[in-house]
C-alpha cells in the first residue's frame, strides 16, 4: 500500500516525540522561569516573584504532572540560588540567575535539575496528551502535504482504531504505557491505524491518484486532452533553444565578432555559469533538497500549471498559487532570434552603428555571447519541465518538441557552417553581394551556405583522410 512508509514515518515521530517529551517539558519550565525573571527585573529591591503559577503553566493536569511543581520550583529556586524568592530576593540575585540561565551548559544543567525533581519514574507519571500525537503527526505529513489528516491520525490510535491509546488528566495513558501500545507487539496495529487514517477521508481523489501512480505520472495518460493554450511557449523555448544556438555559437559569436583573447575567457565563464538554470529547477523540482521549497506542482517550479491555479491532485480544491511568472521566461524566444540577427547583420554591415558597437568591442560582444548562450540554457532549463508538467503537454509534446529541436540543430549547425566558409572566402573590398537589393543579396548567402553545407555533408561519407594524410607525410606538409 503507498500509505504504509508515510504511516510507519508516523508512528516513529509519535514514539520518537514521547521519548522526548519530559525533556521538552522541562525546557519549557526553564524558559518560562526566564521570562518571568526577566519580567521581574523591572521590579525595585527587593525582587518579589511567585513561580509555582509561571511552572504551572507548564506542569499541568493535563500531562499528569500538577503534582510535581512545587518540588521542581523547589529544586530550581535552590540551582538558581534564589530561594524564597517569593518572599523577595535582592535584584542582583535575580541578575546572577538570568546569567547563568543564559550560559547553554548552565542552562542544560538547570533543565537537567527540573528532569531530577519530576523524579526517575517521571515516564510513569506523565500522561499523553492530545497534542503528542497530532503534533508529530503534522510535521511528518507536511512534506507530502498531508498534514491535514493529523487530526484523523489521532482520532484513530486513541477511539476508532486498535490502538487506543487514552489521552487527558483523568484515565490518560502514562508516557511508557503509549510507548508500550506503540512499540511492542501492537506496532503494526498502530501503523494500520495510521494508514487506515491516512487513506480515509480524501473522498477518493488522493487514494485514485496514488493507486494509478505506476502506469499513470504527472503527466497523465500522456495523452494532449488537458493541453493548454499556452504550452506552445514553452514548445517554441525548446525548438528556438535547441535550433538556433550552434547556428550561432561558437563560430559566429564569440568567433567573429570578439577579439580573439577573449574567446577562451568567455568560455570558461559559460562553463561556470550554465549550471545555475539547471540547478535551480532541480531544487525547484524536488520539493526535498531545501524544505519547504518547491514540489512538482508548486508556483516556484517551471513543472506547474503556467495559468491561474495550481493545485495538488490529491488535495483538490486548495490553492497553491499562480504560475503566470514563469512567462517572462518566453522572453528568451525573441532575445536569441534578435541576437542571431544582430550577430549576422553585424557582419555584413560594418560600417554600421550596429556593428561598431559589437564588433570588437571587448565589453558588448561579451555581454552578448554569454546573454545568447544563458537564453539557451534557460529555455532548456525551462522548456522541457513546462511541457511536462501542468501545462497538459506530458510525454507526447516533449519528445516531439525534441525531436524537432534536435533536427533543426542538426540542420542549422552545418548550414552556417557552409555560411561562414563562404563569408570568408571574399574580400570586403570586391564583396560579392555589392550593388544587390537585400532580397537578392539574401538569396546569394543562402543559396551559397546551402552548396558548401552539402559538399561538407558529401565530404562526411566520400573524403579519405587516409589518403590525404599519407600524402602530406611523404610531402613533409604536416605541421
Amino acid at each position: 500500500n503507498q500509505y504504509r512508509s508515510r504511516a510507519t514515518e508516523v508512528v516513529k515521530a509519535i514514539i520518537q516525540g514521547l521519548n522526548g517529551k519530559v525533556d521538552k517539558l522541562a525546557t519549557a519550565v526553564v524558559a518560562k522561569v526566564e521570562q518571568a525573571l526577566k519580567s521581574a527585573q523591572a521590579q525595585q529591591d527587593p525582587v518579589n516573584l511567585d513561580l509555582t503559577e509561571t511552572i504551572q503553566a507548564v506542569l499541568n493536569a493535563a500531562n499528569g504532572l500538577s503534582g510535581q511543581v512545587q518540588d521542581v520550583k523547589t529544586q530550581l529556586e535552590e540551582h538558581l540560588e534564589i530561594t524564597n524568592i517569593q518572599s523577595g530576593v535582592p535584584k542582583s540575585q535575580v541578575t546572577e540567575a538570568l546569567e547563568t540561565l543564559t550560559d547553554p551548559a548552565k542552562r542544560q544543567a538547570a533543565v537537567a535539575e527540573v528532569k531530577g525533581a519530576l523524579g526517575a519514574s517521571h515516564n510513569d507519571e506523565a500522561k499523553i496528551e492530545d497534542k503528542d500525537l497530532t503534533d508529530p503527526a503534522t510535521e511528518a505529513l507536511k512534506s507530502v502535504k498531508l498534514d491535514g489528516q493529523a487530526d484523523a491520525v489521532k482520532t484513530k490510535l486513541t477511539t476508532t482504531g486498535q490502538t487506543r491509546i487514552r489521552t487527558g488528566s483523568s484515565g490518560g495513558d502514562s508516557i511508557n504505557t503509549a510507548l508500550g501500545k506503540l512499540q511492542t507487539s501492537n506496532k503494526g496495529d498502530a501503523i494500520q491505524d495510521v494508514q487506515s487514517a491516512l487513506s480515509a477521508g480524501d473522498s477518493g481523489a488522493k487514494t485514485k491518484f496514488v493507486s494509478l501512480w505506476h502506469i499513470k505520472g504527472t503527466d497523465g495518460y500522456s495523452s494532449l486532452d488537458n493541453a493548454h493554450w499556452y504550452i506552445m511557449f514553452p514548445f517554441l523555448m525548446v525548438l528556438v533553444g535547441m535550433g538556433l544556438v550552434f547556428c550561432i555559437y561558437p563560430a559566429i559569436a564569440p568567433g567573429m565578432i570578439v577579439p580573439f583573447y577573449l574567446i577562451d575567457k568567455i568560455e570558461m565563464v559559460l562553463l561556470i555559469i550554465t549550471i545555475f538554470p539547471a540547478l535551480y529547477v532541480a531544487i525547484a523540482r524536488s520539493g526535498k533538497l531545501i524544505q519547504g521549497f518547491g514540489g512538482f506542482f508548486n508556483p516556484v517550479s517551471p513543472t506547474c500549471n503556467w495559468g491561474a491555479k495550481n493545485e495538488l491532485p490529491w488535495i483538490p480544491g486548495v490553492p497553491l498559487g499562480q504560475g503566470y511568472h514563469w512567462h517572462l521566461t518566453d522572453l528568451v524566444i525573441p532575445t536569441m532570434i534578435i541576437l542571431a540577427y544582430l550577430f549576422i547583420y553585424s557582419l555584413h554591415y560594418r560600417d554600421s552603428s550596429v556593428a561598431r558597437s559589437i564588433i570588437n568591442q571587448p565589453k558588448m560582444s561579451t555581454c552578448l555571447t554569454i546573454l545568447f548562450y544563458m537564453c539557451h540554457e534557460i529555455s532548456l532549463a525551462v522548456g522541457f519541465p513546462g511541457i511536462f508538467g501542468g501545462n497538459g503537454g506530458g510525454s507526447i509534446l516533449a519528445l516531439t518538441a525534441q525531436l524537432m529541436g534536435a533536427f533543426l540543430m542538426c540542420l542549422l549547425a552545418p548550414y552556417s557552417e557552409g555560411y561562414i566558409i563562404e563569408y570568408k572566402r571574399h574580400d570586403p573590398s570586391n564583396w560579392p553581394t555589392a550593388g544587390m537589393t537585400r532580397w537578392n543579396a539574401l538569396r546569394y548567402w543562402t543559396k551559397q551556405a546551402s552548396k558548401n553545407c552539402n559538399k561538407n555533408l558529401a565530404a562526411l561519407f566520400t573524403k579519405d583522410l587516409r589518403r590525404d594524410l599519407l600524402l602530406c607525410i611523404e610531402r613533409n606538409e604536416l605541421i
